[in-house]
């Protein structure tokens, strides 16, 4: 068993950087890999996907999670007319640490009439965990991004809650360079009162976050409100429009119903902007 699994502290002597590279190229009608670059613990898959489906990019960390002083980094292209879903293997754990910071920066470029896909699993917060990480988006005006995030204060299963910790979640989508959104979720010092005040998390052991962005993305709010509407009465939804870009909230004390709920909306998002199948990776079921 790893030190990190048993609640112990990484020393700066074993902090990790792990990076990984991924640029997509459209031809002959298929999107292609025509850059690929990995460096531990960071990995990337390319499974076999069905026909009707677009190309996929698997991140694993073979590490098993991150703890104080590992960082990340995944710089991810989309270019012209290319269709791709990059997502994670499965949920990232961030364990415990008493000083360092751990760090994951995502960069993600849509280009001309690109769509592109950044499906997240769970980001697990252990209690005393500590995460800075940082989502920038730049996308041309005629490109298509959906992606979001999750986020579980503690391990639900072993009766955990994040009382202690740092969390600075944030985003910066821009539009032909210009910064069109921008969202900092920040929680430190009185971490489990934040969380439990009612006018704040109210107790909420799970969030979740949708972006879309696209041309005509006034089209698409009412059907995103509708489908929040019926979504599980233990998950708070909302959405709204932002400067051109759609923001769909996820807040809950039940982690999978607030997975159900996200898949739902993400499932019919793809299907209504970008005619995909109505359907999720088979990674997501696993």
């Amino acid at each position: 068993m790893r030190a990190a699994d048993k609640g112990l502290k990484k020393s700066s002597a074993t902090k990790i950087h792990g990076q990984g590279e991924i640029e997509f190229f459209h031809r002959d009608g298929y999107t292609n890999l025509s850059h690929l670059y990995q460096r531990d613990p960071v990995r990337i898959l390319f499974p076999d996907f069905p026909a009707d489906e677009i190309k996929q990019g698997i991140i694993v960390t073979t590490s098993g999670g991150m703890v104080g002083g590992d960082k990340i980094s995944l710089d991810l292209t989309f270019g012209e007319r290319t269709s791709a879903m990059v997502m994670p293997q499965a949920a990232e754990k961030i364990y415990g640490s008493s000083r360092y910071d751990s760090v994951i920066n995502v960069d993600l470029k849509a280009k001309s009439m690109a769509w592109a896909e950044y499906l997240p699993q769970e980001t697990i917060l252990f209690d005393g965990a500590r995460l800075n990480r940082t989502t920038r988006i730049e996308a041309t005006a005629d490109a298509k991004i959906l992606a979001g995030e999750i986020i579980v204060f503690g391990r639900q299963g072993s009766g955990e809650t994040f009382t202690t910790g740092f969390l600075r979640d944030a985003w910066e989508v821009r539009r032909d360079q210009k910064l069109i959104w921008a969202d900092t979720l920040l929680l430190k010092n009185n971490v489990s009162k934040v969380i439990n005040h009612p006018a704040c998390f109210d107790g909420a052991s799970v969030v979740g976050t949708v972006i879309l962005i696209c041309d005509d993305i006034d089209s698409y709010i009412g059907e995103v409100q509708g489908i929040l509407s019926n979504t599980f009465t233990t998950v708070r939804t909302g959405a709204s429009l932002i400067n051109g870009v759609l923001v769909a909230r996820f807040i809950g004390k039940d982690a999978l119903n607030l997975r159900k709920s996200f898949s739902l909306l993400w499932r019919s998002l793809r299907h209504s902007v970008a005619s995909l199948p109505k359907t999720m990776p088979r990674l997501w079921q696993i």
